[in-house]
């Protein structure tokens, strides 16, 4: 019979991937002649009918387009989505991340320079103090030295109390022994014949004696005005 239409073709062969087929009853009868180029072009329809006839293409069960690499396609579009999806979450969470990582700096250097702060107060601190103790070592030194001065100076009260006690016992003994002779001996009216200087009688004996006694308490009272009122009452506890 001959070759036959396009839609002949179409529905015996089934196995190439486009076929050009204008159905039958559709389109306006001015339509091109199928074996044109532009014999499936929807340029010469009307939009609604542009849209009708995609959607009977998409939905037909002719072999018009290649299915299988057009849902690889979509697929393949519906993976990019996701992707890009994916990659617009993931840019805002490194922006989150990335603001948040700014506030913590922040905070870090806030905290970085609140310690710095701190750490020069204490170290002013530690010199005001290191200072201070200085000055104690200094005043330890001072009294270490006024210390071993009174220690010397304790020395030499000490020699010379002994020495004004010994002058004393002296003193005490030469009074009593004068007052032992003259309770013993009674008194005395002249002096006996002989030569020499004449010996003294008892008035000018204790009259000596006191004397001396004066003489020694004199020295003691210059001595205690030296040396200050704590040498006069050790004396006279002694």
């Amino acid at each position: 019979m001959g070759g036959g239409g396009p839609a002949d073709d179409g529905g015996g062969s089934g196995s190439g991937s486009h076929v050009d087929i204008v159905p039958s009853g559709e389109g306006p009868s001015s339509a091109p002649s199928p074996s044109t180029p532009s014999a499936l072009s929807p340029s010469w329809l009307a939009p609604t009918d542009r849209e009708a006839l995609l959607r009977w293409i998409e939905s037909s069960p002719f072999v018009f387009v290649d299915r299988e690499h057009h849902e690889s396609a979509r697929a393949r579009l519906v993976e990019a989505e996701g992707a890009e999806s994916s990659l617009r979450r993931q840019l805002v969470e490194a922006r989150d991340a990335e603001k948040t990582a700014e506030e913590a700096l922040q905070r870090a250097n806030a905290v970085v320079g609140d310690l710095t702060s701190r750490a020069a107060g204490t170290e002013a601190r530690i010199e005001v103090v290191r200072l201070e103790l200085q000055g104690r070592d200094s005043r330890i030194h001072e009294l270490e030295s006024q210390v071993a001065q009174l220690t010397t100076d304790l020395e030499v009260e000490r020699a010379d109390r002994s020495e004004l006690v010994d002058q004393l016992d002296d003193a005490r003994q030469a009074a009593q022994g004068l007052l032992e002779e003259l309770s013993q001996n009674g008194p005395s009216d002249g002096p006996p014949p002989g030569d020499g200087p004449p010996p003294l009688n008892d008035a000018q004996k204790l009259a000596v004696a006191k004397a001396e006694i004066a003489r020694l308490k004199t020295q003691l009272e210059l001595t205690v005005s030296c040396r200050g009122p704590a040498t006069y009452r050790n004396l006279v506890k002694s």
